[in-house]
Order: structure tokens, then sequence, then C-alpha cells
């Protein structure tokens, strides 16, 4: 390293990365040292393609991965650009085993580069879920949970629809019906009740994000159970199931996998 690094004083959570390249911890180092005129790598931790995992900075020091939040954070970082590319299973095995080491250290939440500042990283098609051992709920609940949604939208908007636990054309417009009424009853957003996702139902659609709650979230999961992403519970809050299914959704769909159900998301799950 350039110069000497400073000791973390606390941690409060691991930030995974993406290179956005090919190279070796080596190549790494040397960029961030030379190019970057940093003390050096800015990870605490490298892992190749070929399930090889580097040490980059020493764990307890402060790493110089994430903008305002080096000194609180462990950096892992995988080689690649998996905003293009698929991951391979022995990287993937190698990160899962790694996050999981790590947090048995510091027992601390697992967050994406992206949900902390301004980027796409670690990629659309990073492997998240699997990686940090997110909970994933059991397909089989999604028929009975498709049956429960129709009841709910029955009960709340009279949608007179059949509780067959079927997703078909008009378990889909009641539910973009039930979603233009609480734009409606929320922001004002003057929105006619038609049941059809036009374009002024997806600019006045709001982001839905982790601990919000109510009507327009308990839609979210109803929907997400009807296209086949079981958020667990339709229970109108946006816990970390919910965010786990939304991100699954979107990594599918290759959009930006950040959790928030926002514009595209929406447009896609009602598409």
């Amino acid at each position: 390293f350039a110069y000497a690094l400073t000791p973390r004083q606390r941690t409060s959570m691991i930030v995974l990365h993406h290179a956005a390249a090919d190279g070796s911890v080596e190549a790494v180092h040397n960029y961030h040292r030379y190019t970057n005129g940093w003390a050096g790598i800015a990870y605490h931790y490298y892992v190749r393609k070929d399930g090889t995992v580097w040490r980059g900075r020493p764990e307890e020091m402060v790493g110089g991965h994430t903008g305002g939040y080096n000194s609180v954070s462990i950096g892992i970082c995988a080689e690649g650009n998996f905003s293009q590319e698929t991951m391979s299973a022995v990287q993937k095995e190698a990160l899962r085993a790694l996050v999981a080491d790590v947090l048995t250290r510091y027992p601390v939440q697992v967050v994406g580069h992206r949900d902390l500042n301004a980027t796409g990283c670690p990629g659309a098609n990073y492997p998240f879920d699997y990686i940090t051992g997110a909970p994933v709920t059991p397909p089989d609940e999604t028929e009975d949970s498709v049956a429960g949604f129709q009841s709910w939208l029955n009960g709340s908007y009279g949608s007179g629809l059949v509780e067959d636990g079927i997703y078909g054309k008009r378990t889909r417009a009641a539910a973009i019906t039930a979603w233009q009424k609480e734009l409606n009853s929320a922001y004002g957003a003057g929105l006619d009740t038609d049941g059809i996702w036009g374009p002024k139902t997806r600019a006045a659609t709001r982001n839905l994000a982790q601990g919000a709650e109510g009507p327009l979230v308990t839609i979210l999961q109803g929907m997400l159970h009807c296209v086949g992403y079981a958020p667990g519970d339709i229970s109108g809050v946006y816990d970390a199931n919910t965010t786990a299914a939304v991100r699954r959704f979107q990594s599918a769909r290759r959009i930006a996998s950040d959790g928030i159900a926002g514009k595209d998301t929406m447009t896609k799950i009602f598409a």
C-alpha cells in the first residue's frame, strides 16, 4: 500500500460490488494505487471467476469502495461485469461462502453498492439473494395466495372476481384499477380508474421500498404472487421477503435489481 491504512472503529454493513471488468487482484490493486492515487486496492476481498478468494485491504481497516460508508463497511468485489454477463456457479459458491464467513465475525446487514450510491453496481445479473442467503418463499404458496389476493380485491374494491387462484386478464385489470384508486387517494393523481396500465398511470406511480406500508404495498405483494415471485405474506408491509422477491423479478426482467418497486418495475409486473 502507498500509505498507512486507518483502522475501522465499527462495522455496520457488508457491501457487495462487481469490478465491471476482468482482471487479477494485482491489476485492481495497481489500478487503484497508480491510476486513482489511492493507497491501493479499495476492497477487502476480491473473488475471481475461477472461485479463488483474494484478500485486499486487511479486514479491520477502512476501505475505499463506497462513498460515505467506507469507515463502517467491508467491501467484497466480484471479478466480472454483471450488468452484461451471468455469474458462474463456482464464483457464486465462493462468494456465498465468503459472505457467510464474514458474517460470523460481523453479524451485520449485507447491501449492494447500488443501495448506497448512485450506481448500478453490482449489476442487474448479480445473484444477490443467493449469495446473501436472503429468504425465499416456497413457490407452492403461490396459487393460494393468488386466490387470497383476489379475495382482498373483492372485499376492498368490489372487483367481482372469481376467487379461483388463476391469474388472468380480469385479475390484472382489477389490480390496476385498485392501484389507480390508491394513487388517486394517496397523491391526488387524478387517474381514470379504468384498469388500463397507460402512460398516465405509469407517470403517477411512486417508488415503494423496504419499510413502506399500505394498500399499494398489498397490491404489489399480490401481483408478485400472480407473476410467480412469491414474497411471503400479503401483509401490506414492505419487508425483507418483499425486497428479495422484487430483486428476483427485476433480475429476471433485466432491469436494475435494486429491490425498489418503481415505474419500470411496476410496468413489467402489470405487463
